[in-house]
């Protein structure tokens, strides 16, 4: 915070006393949630406040009892006279002087785009003080948001906001609201730290601090730059080692500019407001967590209890004085102690410790240290007082010194000898012996169900390699032999130098994969597939023979396969060119694809999907048609992949039914997603949207149009009905010249529409499909209005509470059903 005096800019002067000239009429009426160049917070008109749009929190003025200084304070709505303490003061370590009819304190922006506290003085004059120094071009507003952060930005010409200027969550105090940042900002130098008040009256800072330390992932709290707790390390999105059951959210954010801790913002819109108050540190060093669920818990009291209890807590264990005795800690009573003599009672005056810089956390310190100490407490004047004595008594409710009034005193307990050996042999015998007991029993449990899962593991692998008749297979085997090869664990391992890094082609919904070289030279590609994907031996093995028996050149190779363990691995030939959507998609592409390369991309994979439709034994259903299972040669030429979740019916059978729903939203047919109905026709949908995207270059489900259509789908048929179809091609192509090609483009829109038409009778078979791609002398159908299906529109899917299974932003799930 910064200082100016009277004198330093004449314009600041005259732009202060227009605001006074103003100041009535604008204090009174001001109740909204911005303060904007003009308008004025003054701290003796208790109305004048800001309030945030959902009157979660408030901006004012308060008023400290202990020093009679006033504050600028952010607080929770409808506790702005007591009950809670703010969530931010803007002069904790600054206080205004006492609020009287001879001195005004206001907050206003002044001309300069800063956030001044002012303060006038009949006598003394008026002073400044800066919350924010940074100077803008443009007209700056004060908005308090329903986060409770007071952001400070730039309004442009438009109305619409700037620069952020300044922000009160950049400049955290006592407590930390889902939003705010624990860390270092190593761009800016900038510390996210908070830090307690002196004292539960006085605001300015304690000793005590929280911080995040991002090598570690974990919360310290720190007395005088001594860490005396921790949270250990941060385990998941929801707990740390030693805090859990918050049902709060974490994030922690690692990058070159900055690393921080935050929480995320309750999911709870009943959250009573005084539950919102979020993390506080006390001044005693206590970490008070308000849960979302209407509970408080209190962590970091490493005072007193016994070495065991306090290292479970996460307390950092320092020397403590031999005089104090395990269970020994501090309680806050009512009452005097009193000195018992042989001649009676009589009164003890406390020992004043007196330093200024001294808050309840340093008073507590020096007690605990003190052997002949037995209470203390820090009075009005920042004091320590200290009780020392071995015959001293505490007496409750009884009135300290002349004032008559009961006081606070933290008085040291001495629990019983006996208790306290009892307590020690249940902590450090009888505990840990049911536990070394109750984990021996698991072990054992553990390891009975281990060999089991081995011996079952073994049968399927016994019946996976001799290929027998499996659930759809049966279709296709016909007493056949399957020529795929069994590769050896000790070989991919070799191959792929132990799942490097360095040999990883990519990482889809299925897994990862890894390049690797056969004995013979050949290249291949290695899925290995995910543990997440739930895929079963019954299913795996129908990928295995499906792939190896389904012969096509736009249909991917498989060579063989690996099972070690609990991982099962597909050896494919190798695509060097990777899948179509690292060109279509990608931000940096490695290269240009043409529309002749599109094209053949395109008629190449309705020739592969008619061939699956059409010209197999059996007919197959992909249900996972997309731009990502398109794989290209070393010649861009296409060819299907990734049969996880393909689909066999009997030639005689044109659709059927699923009682889960697997695939890529944005891909799935209208009577996939509502009615779990599958057929060619769905794939066909899957292939018209397919279509669209190479075109246009757009994702399905990543185009967005403010006050427009939510998909690529909607918005090609919007261009189509307005005669401007040109208008989705991706404008790559238009900058390299089309060269006459545009009925081919808009021949290609043409045949997507079709594909994707609302009801699956209409769309046409693949045959039809390849014939009109290929065939530009046949007239084409005009498209009927298509089925707009995204993730934001399936949530009326199997009303009848069956089952859903599927995956969103690409990745699909590799799980196969039988019928």
């Amino acid at each position: 915070m910064e200082w100016m005096n009277d004198n330093v800019v004449m314009e600041e002067v005259v732009f202060f006393l227009l605001i006074l000239c103003s100041l009535p009429s604008i204090a009174s009426s001001l109740q909204s949630d911005t303060l904007k160049q003009g308008d004025v917070l003054n701290a003796s008109d208790e109305s004048s406040l800001l309030i945030s749009a959902n009157r979660t929190y408030t901006l004012g003025f308060f008023k400290s009892e202990r020093n009679n200084g006033a504050y600028l304070a952010i607080r929770v709505a409808g506790f702005n006279n007591g009950g809670i303490k703010p969530v931010w003061i803007g002069n904790r370590d600054a206080p205004l002087p006492t609020i009287a009819s001879a001195r005004i304190a206001s907050i206003y922006i002044d001309a300069y785009g800063r956030l001044v506290l002012t303060h006038t003085d009949e006598e003394q004059g008026n002073s400044y003080q800066l919350l924010s120094s940074k100077q803008a071009s443009l007209n700056v507003t004060a908005t308090l948001l329903d986060s409770g952060n007071l952001v400070l930005r730039e309004v442009n010409t438009d109305g619409s906001f700037g620069e952020e200027v300044w922000s009160s969550f950049d400049n955290p105090t006592d407590t930390l609201l889902p939003g705010m940042k624990l860390g270092v900002n190593h761009r800016t130098g900038r510390n996210w730290t908070l830090t307690s008040w002196q004292d539960d009256d006085i605001p300015a800072a304690g000793p005590n601090s929280l911080e995040w330390e991002p090598r570690k992932r974990r919360l310290v709290i720190k007395y005088r730059e001594v860490v005396h707790w921790t949270s250990g390390e941060l385990m998941n999105a929801t707990d740390f080692q030693h805090i859990g059951g918050t049902t709060n959210y974490f994030v922690n954010i690692s990058t070159k500019e900055e690393e921080y801790f935050s929480c995320l913002p309750t999911l709870n819109p009943h959250l009573p407001l005084e539950f919102r108050q979020g993390w506080r540190l006390e001044p005693l060093g206590i970490l008070n967590i308000s849960s979302d669920t209407g509970s408080i818990m209190d962590l970091g009291d490493c005072n007193g209890f016994e070495n065991e209890t306090l290292e479970l807590k996460g307390c950092e264990l320092w020397e403590q004085p031999k005089c104090r005795d395990d269970g020994q800690t501090f309680e806050e009573r009512s009452g005097k102690f009193v000195y018992h003599a042989e001649n009676g009672v009589l009164p003890i005056q406390s020992i004043p410790i007196y330093n200024s810089s001294y808050n309840i956390s340093d008073c507590r310190e020096y007690c605990w240290n003190n052997c002949d100490c037995v209470g203390y407490r820090s009075n009005s004047e920042r004091v320590c007082e200290c009780w020392m004595g071995t015959f001293l008594q505490f007496e409750e409710g009884i009135s300290i010194g002349n004032s008559g009034n009961t006081e606070y005193v933290y008085v040291l307990n001495r629990p019983a000898k006996g208790k306290s050996r009892i307590k020690k042999w249940i902590c450090r015998i009888l505990i840990p012996t049911a536990i070394s007991l109750l984990l021996l029993g698991l072990l054992v449990l553990w390891w009975r169900r281990t060999k089991q899962e081995k011996a079952r593991k073994e049968q399927e692998l016994k019946d996976l390699l001799t290929l027998d008749d499996y659930t759809d297979i049966h279709e296709l085997n016909n007493g056949e032999n399957v020529n795929i090869k069994v590769f050896s664990y000790e070989w991919i391992v070799d191959t792929t130098n132990n799942f490097s890094l360095n040999c990883k082609l990519g990482q889809g919904g299925f897994g990862a994969v890894y390049k690797g070289i056969t004995p013979e030279g050949q290249e291949v590609a290695i899925k290995q597939l995910s543990e997440k994907s739930k895929q079963g031996i019954v299913e795996f093995k129908n990928e295995v023979v499906l792939i190896a028996k389904l012969q096509h050149t736009n249909l991917v190779k498989l060579l063989g396969f690996c099972i070690h363990k609990d991982q099962k691995m597909l050896i494919y030939e190798f695509m060097p060119n990777k899948s179509l959507d690292f060109y279509l998609f990608d931000p940096n592409p490695i290269g240009y694809l043409s529309w002749k390369r599109r094209l053949n991309i395109i008629e190449g994979t309705a020739q592969g999907l008619l061939y699956l439709h059409k010209y197999s034994r059996v007919r197959i259903i992909h249900r996972d048609m997309k731009v990502s299972n398109i794989l290209l040669d070393e010649n861009m030429n296409p060819k299907i992949s990734d049969f996880g979740i393909a689909k066999i019916l009997k030639q005689n059978v044109t659709e059927a039914n699923t009682m889960r729903l697997v695939g890529t939203f944005g891909y799935m047919a209208p009577e996939y997603v509502l009615h779990g109905v599958f057929s060619m026709k769905s794939d066909v949908y899957s292939f018209g949207v397919l279509l669209l995207e190479i075109v246009s270059g757009k994702k399905n489900n990543g185009f967005r149009s403010e006050d427009g259509p939510l998909n690529l789908v909607e918005h090609a048929w919007e261009l189509w009905n307005k005669d401007a179809v040109l208008q989705l091609v991706d404008p790559s192509l238009i900058s390299n010249n089309l060269c006459g090609n545009e009925e081919q483009l808009r021949r290609c829109i043409n045949v997507g529409l079709i594909c994707v038409e609302d009801s699956a009778v209409d769309r046409p078979p693949m045959d039809d499909v390849v014939s009109m791609l290929t065939n530009e002398n046949l007239a084409l159908p005009k498209p009927k209005k298509p089925a707009f299906v995204s993730r934001f529109n399936v949530g009326d899917t199997f009303q009848d509470g069956q089952s859903r299974k599927f995956t969103v932003n690409e990745l699909s799930t590799s799980t196969m059903e039988a019928r």
